[in-house]
């Protein structure tokens, strides 16, 4: 029987003292509950639970999430982890669902996801570097941006009250768009990065790319020789791939209006993300310097308005910044 272990918490609380019957590796010996090994091992009511139980769930209390700064310091391995002292791991009481009993189990600590957030923090491709302090939660009006404080934090209100809705922010440069997408994405980020280590899986399906590295990738990726090039960051394969494993795909994409006329299939190629990102209630954040009107000049106009109608469709919003 292969069985289920998740990190998700089940209602307990810290307090409490589980009645665990054996100490033992679920997610080893739960594989193996009938090899011969096992049974010098572990003991035969444990071999038995693991014969019959087929998922097990974390009975333990993570603490809550510290501070920003926190997690990326223990992220780096600048600051050691005080919960597994930098081994990534910790015992932890785990309940099985068709039995109720307890075993006590090594699980992945919490540490691995800040490791994972801080390997996306710190890629200048992910988050540049004069945004790294871009919080959500603590996100305040800039002196950098050219708009007026009260429409910045007003702004700012709107996209902390709907961070998980889509957004079309278009206006000159310097307003703070790119500021306010990099702090919808690390909000993301913090979120996926630890549901991925909650279920234990490799997929994420959170995007963060330049309109004209997308392009770039898609280009190369159509006039390739077989084998010679990876496929773009983001496709629509991939999109229903992430929604296959239970993933709401999440695309931030910056600065759309850099892309030309004659880009290859562009139009065609970033619809068709979008629409299969909303067909999977997915999440759309983009960026404009340039108006629909503008970007009409520059684009055939039913391209310029179809792909502004797209994100906005929904739950979209639409900021102008000006």
């Amino acid at each position: 029987m292969s069985a289920s272990v998740s990190n998700s918490v089940s209602n307990a609380s810290p307090e409490v003292e589980y009645p665990c019957v054996d100490e033992c590796d679920l997610h080893n010996h739960a594989r193996w509950a009938n090899s011969h090994s096992l049974k010098t091992q572990l003991a035969p009511e444990t071999i038995e639970l693991l014969r019959v139980e087929d998922q097990w769930i974390m009975a333990g209390v993570w603490p809550p999430d510290p501070a920003p700064e926190e997690i990326l310091a223990i992220g780096s391995g600048e600051k050691a982890c005080p919960l597994c002292h930098d081994s990534q791991s910790v015992w932890s009481p785990f309940r099985g669902e068709t039995t109720g009993a307890y075993v006590n189990s090594p699980t992945d600590c919490v540490c691995r996801w800040y490791k994972q957030f801080h390997h996306l923090w710190s890629d200048p491709e992910n988050v540049p570097e004069r945004f790294r302090s871009a919080w959500l939660p603590t996100l305040t009006p800039s002196a950098e941006s050219n708009l007026p404080v009260k429409q910045q934090a007003a702004y700012i209100r709107a996209i902390q009250d709907a961070p998980d809705d889509s957004w079309l922010m278009i206006g000159a440069p310097g307003a703070g768009k790119t500021h306010l997408l990099t702090s919808l994405y690390l909000n993301a980020a913090v979120d996926r990065c630890r549901e991925v280590w909650h279920r234990g899986e490799a997929m994420s399906g959170l995007w963060r790319v330049r309109a004209t590295t997308l392009m770039d990738d898609l280009i190369a990726w159509n006039t390739r020789e077989p084998g010679e090039v990876m496929p773009p960051a983001v496709t629509v394969k991939k999109i229903r791939l992430a929604a296959q494993h239970d993933f709401r795909p999440k695309l931030y994409i910056d600065e759309i209006d850099k892309l030309s006329a004659g880009s290859f299939r562009w139009g065609d190629f970033f619809g068709q993300l979008i629409d299969e990102i909303y067909s999977q209630n997915g999440q759309v954040v983009a960026t404009s310097n340039l108006t629909l009107a503008q970007l009409s000049k520059k684009w055939p106009e039913c391209e310029a308005e179809a792909i502004f109608r797209r994100i906005g469709e929904g739950s979209g919003h639409t900021l102008l910044f000006r």
